[in-house]
């Protein structure tokens, strides 16, 4: 039996009492609460999850790590931070998110075209 489309409203409901959770998460430093709850939406609104990236998954690792120097500031100071490391990055240093990146999309089921 084909599961039955969730209606626009639901939808929306969703979003509206789960994107502020989503932002408490990731302000606490737990991003595998957030992205839990970031794939349930999609679940609600069938779709496939995010192909997660080399630069997605290196700031999640990042993030953590610059979250414990509280003398940074904030999160934008903080992204920041991580971008910077990210670009000063080279491409053998990088290669290590790649495949992490290529396996986390095996298992989620995510495929390029």
């Amino acid at each position: 039996m084909a599961k039955k489309p969730v209606s626009e409203r639901v939808v929306k409901e969703l979003e509206e009492s789960i994107k502020p959770k989503v932002y408490e998460a990731v302000e606490e430093g737990d991003f595998e609460k957030a992205a839990s709850l970031n794939i349930a939406l999609d679940a609600a609104r069938e779709r496939r999850p995010r192909p997660r990236t080399a630069y997605i998954l290196f700031m999640a690792e990042c993030i953590k790590q610059v979250a414990a120097d509280k003398t940074l500031g904030g999160t934008q100071k903080r992204v920041k931070e991580c971008a910077l490391r990210w670009r000063n990055m080279t491409p053998e240093q990088k290669a290590k998110y790649k495949t992490l990146a290529e396996l986390k999309n095996k298992e989620l089921g995510v495929w390029f075209k």
